[in-house]
């Protein structure tokens, strides 16, 4: 669960009926709850807090979606991987991985806030009104980066450790430290 002023947030997802629910931190009592098309993940929710807004941040398989603090979905990400990783927030902006064993497909993205709706990126493209940018095959099997001082860490699960410009997404070097390709 994820904690933001008296409001719990609880993401449930499973492979038959996923939900995200609000709860009363003093009582229990369900303030609200939103079905979700997100399938099963290992997340908790993130809570943005922006420059537009608070923002409850989610990932499902495949996806990222965020939502208003009424429940109301805000704007998706499709794409991603399988598992996605926790999303992190830095120099005003939102940093969300994904990765999973054996797949090619593991971008990292950087997103801007006040999005609406569908911001998935178009084909080809690795920016668009919202998303920042985007690096294709960054990061690791069930990624964790770290953002500071400017720069976006990533291991890989072969033990390569890439650094990125977190506001351009410019990949400043890659450098091996450790690992054998076994995660």
């Amino acid at each position: 669960p994820a904690l933001d002023g008296d409001r719990l947030f609880v993401q449930c997802d499973n492979e038959e009926k996923s939900f995200l629910v609000a709860l009363d931190k003093k009582t229990g009592d369900e303030l609200w709850r939103v079905e979700r098309d997100a399938k099963s993940n290992w997340t908790t929710p993130f809570i943005w807090k922006n420059e537009k807004r608070t923002e409850i941040v989610t990932l499902g398989h495949a996806m990222v979606l965020s939502y208003g603090l009424d429940g109301k979905e805000l704007w998706r990400v499709t794409g991603m991987s399988m598992p996605t990783a926790s999303p992190l927030a830095a120099n005003g902006w939102l940093y969300v991985g994904s990765g999973s064993q054996g797949d090619a497909n593991r971008p990292f993205l950087a997103i801007k806030p006040g999005a609406t709706g569908d911001i998935t990126l178009a084909d080809g493209a690795e920016s668009n009104d919202f998303i920042a940018w985007r690096q294709p095959r960054v990061s690791g099997y069930t990624p964790s980066a770290i953002v500071h001082d400017g720069r976006a860490y990533l291991v890989h699960d072969t033990g390569i450790l890439a650094v990125l410009n977190s506001k351009t997404g410019e990949q400043l070097y890659k450098v091996r430290v450790g690992g054998g390709g076994h995660t």
